[in-house]
């Protein structure tokens, strides 16, 4: 269980450092798997669970990843925290959370149903 967490933490981290690559952008986020209870991962009002951007008041920056999900099939949900993090970047951290800046950063790097992963 834990070497199939690994891989596709990997592949992941391979999703995420490609995809800040593709849009110019150098510094991409750490990726971590975490506890289902983890308290970004559980926070009130997430929409799915299975994965967060964090944006620490340092500037440091996570994709975090719920260690207890299926992770075979969250491509979609791992590009929109991505989404999340490069529109932090380019518009600041107080932009809406799901506004139209954020959909346009979503819809840009959306490889799958971009209806589904930029809601």
């Amino acid at each position: 269980m834990f070497s199939l967490l690994f891989a596709l933490c990997a592949d992941y981290e391979k999703l995420v450092i490609d995809t800040f690559a593709r849009n110019g952008l150098e510094r991409p986020p750490k990726v971590l798997v975490v506890d289902k209870d983890h308290p970004q991962i559980k926070r009130p009002g997430s929409y799915n669970n299975i994965a967060a951007a964090v944006l620490m008041k340092d500037g440091r920056e996570f994709i975090l990843i719920n260690g207890d999900s299926s992770l075979k099939d969250c491509r979609a949900d791992i590009e929109h925290e991505i989404a999340h993090l490069i529109a932090w970047r380019r518009h600041g951290p107080r932009i809406r959370m799901h506004g139209q800046k954020f959909k346009r950063v979503c819809r840009s790097i959306a490889t799958g149903n971009k209806r589904s992963t930029c809601h």
